[in-house]
């Protein structure tokens, strides 16, 4: 679908770990948080304990290489794994801000409680863990984001930031497929930094949906923060992403973790379908919760649509992604969308989402797309 060498490529490639080839395995901890490549990082549930630790891993990292008086903000919406909380602990005691966050419903295990005796609850300190009802952006008690952002001067003159669909738990973060995407800008840690300090006071916020951006013009990027739901879903940026694409020669790769046939899920996949007709590939991976009769539909319009899960770990491994990519024969219309949004249904959980220009970006998440694939289907 991506072309012949390219999806040879990716079929044959026994792991994707980041836009850089390499990953971040545990030899190569505690580095200048800047170091890290700007790209895609997508763990690999089924390969060596490196390649399913590349997220948490790449987080580690940052931490440790964070000087006195940098700030970290990290928003984790099913638990921290043990390891990473040990280097939340450390870098806070070294002079590190840790801003952690997690929704109320997921916290309160023994290694969280710890969290909180050493960052303390009052997000007008240093350092905080505070567990969110979720409701300051109108999103009906859900903090379902997930994001990592760094800014390690104290400056933003040297700052990285992560965005996408892994949870920081044990099991969620390296034992299911996610995708986070990395960006070194200083002015997209300031936009997200200002709005987790929102967040983190926990009360009503006049504007529950944010857009910022784009951001820079090389691997330009626009963020946002939902919730948001426009009743004319017409207008609705999540479905604008499509406006743009010229259907003819364009390839579309998704992977969902939630797809229902209902409100703004029906219309996505309708538009997937009239996608098809205007003379485009579309292409979707389904996780667990993405219903069979969204696959019924989709395979019905002509889209290459399977659910993808697998036995592994001990239980059924489902791709827990939530991207969007567009290659086109044409480089400006070449884009990602990743986050922690679950766009094939109504939920208005608070989420973060991060849209990438570019052709690099694009065919990275196709790649991703394409091992995905290869692994559930055998």
């Amino acid at each position: 679908a991506i072309g012949a060498t390219l999806l040879g490529d990716a079929l044959r490639r026994p792991t994707f770990a980041a836009t850089s080839r390499g990953g971040v395995g545990a030899a190569a901890l505690a580095a200048d948080p800047t170091d890290l490549p700007w790209g895609l990082y997508a763990n690999n549930p089924f390969g060596p304990v490196g390649q399913q630790r590349v997220i948490l891993d790449a987080m580690r990292r940052a931490l440790r290489g964070a000087p006195p008086g940098a700030t970290a903000h990290l928003t984790a919406y099913t638990g921290i794994e043990t390891l990473l909380a040990d280097d939340i602990v450390a870098a806070h005691r070294r002079g590190v801000s840790c801003r952690v966050s997690m929704d109320n419903l997921m916290a309160g295990n023994q290694r969280q409680i710890e969290l909180a005796g050493v960052l303390g609850t009052d997000p007008g300190g240093r350092s905080c863990f505070v567990s969110l009802v979720g409701t300051g952006r109108a999103g009906g008690g859900n903090a379902h984001g997930k994001l990592f952002a760094i800014d390690s001067t104290g400056s933003s003159g040297k700052s990285f930031s992560m965005v996408g669909s892994s949870n920081l738990g044990t099991r969620d973060a390296y034992q299911k497929w996610n995708t986070m995407y990395g960006i070194r800008r200083p002015m997209v840690y300031d936009w997200f930094a200002a709005v987790h300090d929102e967040m983190l006071v926990d009360g009503p916020l006049a504007h529950p949906y944010r857009k910022g951006g784009p951001f820079g013009r090389t691997g330009m990027c626009t963020t946002f923060v939902y919730p948001e739901l426009d009743p004319s879903w017409e207008t609705d940026d999540r479905f604008e992403f499509f406006d743009s694409v010229d259907p003819v020669g364009a390839q579309v790769y998704t992977s969902q973790h939630v797809w229902a046939l209902g409100g703004h899920g029906k219309r996505l996949a309708e538009m997937m379908v009239e996608l098809v007709a205007a003379g485009a590939q579309v292409f979707v991976n389904g996780g667990r919760h993405v219903r069979p009769a969204v696959i019924d539909f989709l395979q019905s319009g002509g889209v290459d649509a399977a659910l993808c899960g697998r036995p592994g770990n001990g239980t059924m491994v489902w791709p827990h992604c939530k991207y969007w990519a567009v290659v086109s024969p044409t480089d400006e219309s070449c884009k990602v969308r990743d986050g922690s949004l679950n766009t094939g249904s109504d939920d208005r959980g608070e989420d973060f989402v991060v849209e990438i220009k570019g052709r690099d970006a694009a065919v990275a998440y196709a790649e991703h797309w394409a091992l995905v694939r290869r692994v559930a289907t055998g």
